[in-house]
């Protein structure tokens, strides 16, 4: 396999022709998605739909009993149970919202910065 040399590339003037034309439509496209993004998240973490409640994962109780292997068993289990969401569409809603939040961010920079020289 022969190796790839600096003199195989074209020159620069050549790539710059042959970069496509971006319309104003597929430029706006990033900014429809995260504004939907951000509607969808806050629409989850404002309505809290029933279906996403997840049931308590201590259902016998929250109190140690005395013997030693128990009590220790019980204190894993409520460090455990500290971690696991209340609401599953709280954690949909809040990635949703980081997730458009950092798509409109990097296209208005990728704006203010305007096409690049090559």
């Amino acid at each position: 396999m022969p190796l790839l040399r600096k003199s195989d590339l074209p020159d620069a003037q050549d790539l710059k022709d042959a970069l496509p034309i971006v319309r104003s439509r597929d430029r706006l496209k990033p900014f429809l998605i995260g504004a939907g993004l951000l509607t969808a998240g806050a629409m989850l973490l404002r309505v809290k739909p029933a279906f996403g409640q997840v049931p308590d994962p201590r259902p016998y109780g929250r109190t140690a009993n005395g013997r030693l292997r128990r009590g220790f068993a019980h204190r894993v289990r409520d460090g455990a149970a500290s971690f696991a969401p209340g609401n599953l569409t709280d954690q949909l809603g809040k990635s949703l919202l980081m997730g458009g939040a950092a798509m409109l961010v990097a296209r208005v920079l990728d704006e203010y910065l305007g096409p690049e020289e090559l």
